[in-house]
């Protein structure tokens, strides 16, 4: 699967890799936008606090993507914010999955696999929204 990866993680990215995963780093929430509209990925990987552009502002900026491919691919927020209303204002943004830090290699593998599958058990039709 190809990911992008946001920030960049060297742990992460090792980790995907041994899992047969192909990562693509991005440093900054443009870089990641500029990579989903030139690269074939299966899945983005996002932090919530980064500096500038923060993983909400890169949810919407997806969400709200022309190209329906990018708009509609699968994220997951890999995160420090890991309490209840985290998790819950996470997923109302439009992530697909949530997965709290210090991060446990089979949980995120897990949601991955999860999103993947439900991504394309049924695949969605995400109008695209007007960024705010």
């Amino acid at each position: 699967q190809g990911l992008v990866l946001l920030p960049t993680n060297p742990e992460l990215s090792v980790l995907l890799e041994n899992v047969g995963s192909v990562p693509v780093a991005a440093a900054t929430v443009g870089e990641g936008l500029r990579l989903l509209g030139d690269l074939e990925i299966d899945v983005v990987l996002s932090d919530i606090g980064m500096p500038g552009r923060d993983g909400f502002d890169l949810i919407r900026a997806l969400r709200s993507f022309p190209n329906p491919r990018v708009r509609q691919a699968p994220a997951v927020a890999v995160t420090a914010f890991a309490r209840g209303e985290d998790r819950e204002r996470i997923l109302a943004a439009g992530f697909d999955a949530h997965v709290g830090k210090p991060v446990e290699p089979r949980e995120l593998l897990a949601a991955i696999t999860d999103v993947v599958r439900r991504h394309h058990a049924a695949p969605r039709v995400r109008p695209a929204t007007p960024v705010e």
